[in-house]
């Protein structure tokens, strides 16, 4: 059964409209192999090389360094370029037409 344009499942085959906002559609080249190598290496059991974390463990210290590296950022402002700095009030003597 073909599913309508707009159903739960993703858009049908002939949609040329993306159903994922622009942001999320951008390619990432090199973080999402090595995201996945690292999370692999910490799911994974011992004896087979990994951490044992499991999935749950695994999730939960992405979260926690997400959100640590957000906190810092937004707290000490280090990944802003250039800071704004408010505009001076005109001298007393300039006239403005």
């Amino acid at each position: 059964m073909e599913r309508a344009r707009g159903q739960a499942g993703g858009a049908s085959s002939g949609s040329r409209a993306s159903t994922r906002p622009p942001g999320w559609s951008a390619p990432r080249p090199g973080t999402g192999p090595l995201g996945a190598d690292l999370g692999d290496l910490l799911a994974s059991a011992r004896d087979e090389g990994g951490l044992g974390l499991g999935t749950l463990g695994t999730s939960l210290a992405f979260l926690g360094a997400s959100l640590a590296l957000v906190t810092y950022l937004s707290r000490t402002g280090r990944d802003r370029i250039e800071r704004i700095q408010p505009l001076a009030a005109p001298a007393a003597d300039v006239h403005l037409l």
